[in-house]
């Protein structure tokens, strides 16, 4: 067995027990019976900014009052119900020590509304559309809570998710679609049969690979099945996709509506029924709160519904248990183009400022990016970003659906899943031209999946040049998608290159594996395996010919650099590695103790204990295989093992992504089927858990109960997430459950089935 130290076991429970500790909040308005404190303002559905003085029995009406009244330490308690108001106050400010609290009082259910309403008569036009006349521009519009989808071509639904799909995009060609220019290749979608004319429309077109513009339509001829439209800044002849919205005449499949800025009607395709006897709102309010120069302050504890929150020139700003349900939204449907849409936005007046905390928040259904925190010192830790960026337009540096930008940015512990672009997460960070003191960003104990579907390049985690230096990216998940998990990125040839990132101890599958370029980097312990594409592991050494040089009109004399010449890459596991993206080549600079599937012909089930239920610990086969001590400062053992999980630390097994109000992401999956008798059950802890019980059963029933046993208990305390027990019956049974700051929480009940038909 190979020298293993243990100091990683107490650093890894750091993060995944204790992280619930320092995640946990305290909700302000602790005690209700008790009298209510001076620097309390209460905000409520039937108050009066006029009448009210801001106390529980004399509320406001407007959370903009109760702002015009704070100083530092005030806690605006809203009590429930569903305000309709976008917040435009600047310059509100507390201090570290008593910041400005804006929260919902006592749990109460607080919604901020970016819709209002829509109560005018709908009349049925041709085709099944109905129709009606509003009084406000609207450019989002729900049924009975569900999102309806804007007039478009190619066709795309919310509600069966085919708008998370590249299938609804239409091709161009390369060839006949100069800058402005869009020839339809019908091989997929066929524009010259549309048989609308497109003129004065919208195309949202992917013309930069990586970058995609909305742009108005300025000519269409319908036969060639060609459009033209507002040249784009640049375009870059790798692919174009595009789709068009724009016209009422669009409108042929159900959830399909428009809004005709003109005459205010609104055209709506229903699924079904009547809308006159639906609840039908429109958005009418593009935030929840629009404001500048604010610091130190907290909003939690609130559901905004197609409500983002913008901050501009901030500093100390947190936003904390909030739920963003369709958290972002363009402004096409008013025929706006070349245009930011109304999105979530924390962003300092200075780079080295900022100090965001962006914590335990849940951000869904946007067709914007999903974030943008630009400032130092900020945390975006525990939050879920699902269904996020379909349609991948005009977006804000760095051009990712998750856009950091600053020094010593962290990224911990959220899960994402469902992103349109093709880069979902990346930082820009300042230049340094030696190694950095400090870090760039910390990405750390994420689940990326699912992403990329709408544009080419990138990866689920896009690491540009200036942030290479002092970037850590370790212990994630990245898996099941067609894009890169990890990339380092650098022009081809390499005039420009990046130096000292740091990639250790993370899991890949499923993916377009991990490109590193550069050099001076430190690449350990990674698993990285079932890549769609190419290689799985690339460590980048290209050859530069004189040919490519001419082709990029490279300068005689300029310095090529890169090629990963001092770059060290130990105790990998890959089913491919190579210093090549599709030859197979050794692995350039200083390159040790790497294990290759493919050389070693072994399986994945030869190799990790179980990885098509995501237990990817390596197996007695090559457990004692040669491994070499890791000697680095930045990593917290000498990661003396293979791959990405330390085979010691037998009681704990990191299991990344969003931690949840109970144990969550069993191991096996629910209801998985084992060939073993036995079995090592592993869960994720819950959020703000100080202690779990374990239960486990052969009867189902029995973990029904909202207190089980004490006799199917089999173990209690907070220092492991993994027990071994065998499988003697046809199914086993158990559950997790968690003590918070609220008592003790009921957990799901989890199923592991034997498969009793083995050989």
């Amino acid at each position: 067995m190979q020298k293993v130290s243990t100091v990683i076991l107490g650093s890894l429970m750091t993060l995944l027990v204790g992280a619930c500790t320092q995640l946990s909040t305290v909700n302000v308005f602790s005690d209700t019976k008790s009298t209510v404190a001076d620097n309390i303002i209460f905000v409520a559905m039937d108050g009066s900014d006029a009448t009210g003085d801001g106390s529980i029995h004399q509320p406001y009406r407007t959370i903009t009052k109760a702002l015009s009244q704070v100083s530092a330490g005030s806690q605006i308690a809203l009590r429930a119900g569903r305000y309709q108001e976008e917040v435009n106050l600047d310059g509100i400010h507390g201090t570290a020590s008593e910041p400005v609290i804006i929260s919902a009082y006592n749990d109460e259910v607080v919604t901020i509304d970016g819709t209002d309403a829509m109560t005018t008569d709908w009349q049925q036009a041709k085709g099944g559309i109905w129709q009606t006349t509003t009084q406000k521009p609207i450019w989002q519009l729900f049924v009975d809570g569900e999102q309806m989808m804007p007039a478009r071509w190619p066709n795309a639904r919310f509600d069966t998710g085919s708008v998370y799909s590249e299938d609804v995009w239409s091709a161009a060609t390369l060839a006949g679609s100069p800058n402005g220019v869009l020839t339809d290749d019908p091989k997929h979608h066929d524009l010259s049969s549309l048989g609308i004319d497109l003129t004065g429309g919208i195309v949202v077109a992917n013309v930069g690979s990586f970058f995609t513009w909305t742009r108005e339509i300025t000519g269409h001829h319908q036969k060639e099945g060609r459009i033209e439209y507002a040249a784009a800044p640049w375009v870059k002849k790798k692919h174009y996709k595009y789709f068009v919205e724009g016209k009422a005449e669009l409108i042929d499949t159900p959830t399909e509506w428009f809004y005709a800025p003109d005459t205010q009607v609104v055209s709506l395709l229903p699924k079904q029924g009547n809308p006159n006897q639906a609840e039908v709102r429109g958005k009418v309010r593009s935030h929840s709160f629009q404001v500048k120069a604010w610091s130190h302050v907290v909003i939690r504890d609130l559901t905004l519904f197609s409500a983002p929150i913008e901050c501009v020139d901030c500093e100390y700003v947190t936003l904390e248990n909030l739920t963003f349900n369709f958290g972002g939204v363009s402004r096409r449907m008013l025929g706006e183009t070349d245009v930011v849409a109304d999105m979530i936005q924390l962003k300092s007046g200075k780079h080295e400022n900022g100090h965001f905390v962006v914590r335990n928040c849940e951000i869904n259904n946007t067709d914007s990016q999903a974030i943008v925190v630009h400032g130092s010192h900020s945390v975006v830790e525990n939050n879920l970003f699902e269904n996020t960026d379909y349609a991948v337009t005009q977006a804000v540096s760095p051009g990712s659906d998750i856009a950091l930008a600053g020094d010593n940015v962290t990224f911990r512990r959220n899960t994402i899943r469902n992103s349109g672009n093709s880069a979902t997460l990346a930082v820009a960070s300042s230049k340094q031209s030696d190694k950095r003191n400090g870090v760039s960003m910390i990405a750390e104990l994420n689940d990326f999946s699912v992403t990329g579907f709408a544009q080419t390049d990138g990866s689920a985690i896009q690491i540009h040049i200036p942030a290479q230096n002092g970037v850590i990216v370790r212990n994630n998940w990245i898996h099941d998608t067609p894009k890169m998990g990890i990339r380092f990125d650098a022009p081809l040839p390499a005039t420009r290159w990046g130096r000292f990132g740091l990639v250790h101890n993370n899991v890949m599958w499923n993916t377009g594996g991990v490109m590193i370029k550069g050099t001076d980097h430190a690449v350990y312990n990674n698993t990285v395996v079932d890549t769609i594409e190419v290689h799985d592991l690339v460590i980048l050494d290209d050859k530069v010919t004189d040919k490519l040089l001419k082709r990029k009109k490279i300068p005689k004399g300029t310095v090529i650099g890169g090629k990963n010449v001092r770059t060290k890459t130990f105790n990998n596991i890959a089913t491919r590695a190579s210093g090549h993206r599709r030859q197979v080549l050794p692995l350039p600079g200083d390159a040790q103790s790497n294990f290759d599937l493919t050389e070693k012909k072994l399986s994945n089930s030869q190799v990790f204990i179980n990885s098509r239920h995501a237990d990817y610990r390596i197996t007695d086969t090559i457990i004692d295989t040669q491994s070499v001590a890791i000697e680095d400062q930045r990593v917290a053992t000498d990661n003396q093992y293979l791959g990405a999980y330390n085979p010691q630390a037998t009681d704990n097994y990191w299991i990344p992504g969003r931690l949840g109000r109970v144990a969550s992401h069993p191991i096996p999956k629910n209801n998985g089927i084992i060939s073993t008798d036995k079995v090592d059950i592993i869960w994720r802890q819950a959020y703000d858990s100080l202690s779990e019980r374990l239960y486990i059963a052969y009867n189902k029933q029995e973990l029904m109960e909202a207190v089980p046993s004490s006799s199917l208990k089999v173990y209690e305390g907070n220092q492991r997430n993994v027990w071994s027990t065998r499988l003697d019956h046809s199914a086993l049974f158990w559950r997790v459950d968690s003590l918070t700051a609220e008592g003790w929480v009921k957990g799901d009940i989890w199923t592991v089935i034997k498969n009793n038909n083995k050989k």
